[in-house]
């Protein structure tokens, strides 16, 4: 009898330390797409970033350490969907430089899970 008390009693807790726990809703980051690499040296200069080309975000190396989103002095690197949204993102850029993006998801042990990555509408910022 205490076998199959013990048994429940391990059960009622093991459900019931799961239920409550939600899963974070997605939110939102806006900054400037970055290449891990150039990063490091970009940090808190945002005339740098915005003229950071699209040549260099897709060259083999930059593009080889992975990319993620610059906001103001941190450096989020982004998942490995992140990365391939990243890429084709940049692939139809019809843009050179000043690759503002909003880029939805959660944050996962210091990565950006990506659900979403686009162009910032830099038309909403400037209305009051």
């Amino acid at each position: 009898m205490k076998k199959i008390v013990l048994i429940l009693c391990v059960i009622v807790f093991s459900v019931g330390s799961g239920y409550g726990k939600k899963d974070p809703a997605p939110k939102t980051w806006s900054g400037y797409l970055m290449d891990k690499m150039c990063s490091k040296r970009m940090v808190g200069k945002h005339e740098k970033m915005a003229k950071h080309s699209k040549t260099c975000l897709t060259e083999e190396t930059c593009a080889a350490t992975g990319y993620g989103i610059m906001i103001e002095k941190k450096f989020i690197p982004f998942d490995e969907q992140g990365n391939i949204l990243a890429a084709k993102y940049l692939a139809t850029a019809k843009k050179e430089s000043d690759f503002q993006i909003e880029v939805t998801g959660k944050l996962s042990k210091n990565k950006i899970i990506v659900k979403e990555l686009k162009e910032k509408d830099l038309l909403s910022v400037a209305k009051p």
